[in-house]
């Protein structure tokens, strides 16, 4: 026979009131229809019977004479657990450590399966270049080049940039005149480095650069496609342990924990751990606050116990 005290979570002693409180609470927490989109079947299907045997319980108990003959019918010395605390969490050892480190294991290779993909087809990018630019004859380091009139351009940008620092430097200020020194040496420096860049002919530099725009458009793509199917993963990581955050903690038992996915046993495990973290720092938080009040508290006395000058 089913232990309906249990099920609602009271004392055999319990009111008539008292077992109405307890059942409006606990189908708040367990009304299938208060589950988010995206709950596992299984888990749903949990749900459904754990409120099904809170509405059984309740039907029973509720009712002075159907509860008397279920209290003839029930020992009554048998001892019925107290509702849990808000508070009380299920033990790790409804949690498998070696399927969780597996599912740990297969989100982090597919983290580099997505990052090794990126990788290959930027470096099937490079080859495509390198083969289009052997047909035509050129080198892989002129794609760094750059045409006469583009050079002379960059070197006068970077003299003029430059010049700042004999301004900074002249302000009088040692501070700023060590800034205007790096600045002026930087784009020196940046001059040089336009100046010793390879030199290409305007009839080049019309063949390489679309071929250069286009290796460049297609890295950005693949990075960005990357990036989109990197967010995505972690978007749906967060979705899975907040919704298990949002779960009543009563509702989180070891059969609860068996209906779930491998993966999602993971996602609540961490959960958990969050909940936990959250729970310590307001908790070192209302410590630190009490220690604080006790030290104004004392500095106040104290204060008061010195004479006045």
């Amino acid at each position: 026979m089913e232990n309906f005290y249990k099920i609602l979570e009271i004392s055999p002693t319990a009111s008539a009131e008292e077992i109405k409180a307890a059942y409006r609470s606990l189908c708040q927490e367990y009304h299938p229809d208060k589950l988010p989109p995206g709950t596992p079947d299984k888990a749903r299907r949990y749900v459904e019977e754990r409120f099904k045997q809170i509405n059984e319980a309740y039907s029973v108990l509720s009712d002075p004479d159907s509860r008397r003959r279920y209290d003839l019918n029930f020992s009554s010395s048998s001892s019925y657990p107290r509702q849990e605390s808000s508070s009380t969490t299920p033990s790790s050892f409804a949690f498998d450590p070696e399927k969780l480190r597996q599912v740990s294991e297969r989100l982090e290779l597919l983290k580099k399966k997505i990052e090794t993909e990126c990788s290959e087809l930027e470096e099937e990018i490079d080859q495509s270049v390198k083969r289009q630019l052997h047909e035509l004859g050129y080198k892989e380091e002129e794609l760094q080049g750059e045409t006469i009139s583009g050079k002379v351009g960059s070197i006068i940008l970077a003299i003029w940039l430059a010049s700042a620092g004999f301004w900074l430097m002249g302000l009088g200020n040692s501070f700023l005149w060590w800034i205007g020194l790096i600045w002026l040496g930087f784009w020196v420096l940046g001059a040089l480095w336009f100046a010793s860049a390879p030199t290409l002919s305007e009839n080049a530099a019309k063949k390489i650069k679309p071929i250069k725009e286009k290796a460049d458009a297609e890295k950005f793509k693949a990075r960005q496609k990357r990036q989109e199917r990197l967010d995505k993963l972690k978007r749906h990581q967060r979705q899975r342990i907040d919704f298990f955050k949002a779960l009543p903690i009563q509702m989180i038992t070891e059969e609860y924990i068996a209906s779930l996915t491998d993966e999602d046993q993971l996602f609540l495990l961490q959960a958990i751990q969050e909940r936990q973290d959250a729970e310590q720092l307001t908790q070192n938080l209302k410590t630190v606050a009490r220690v604080a009040v006790g030290l104004g508290v004392l500095a106040a006395l104290f204060g008061l116990g010195i004479p006045g000058g």
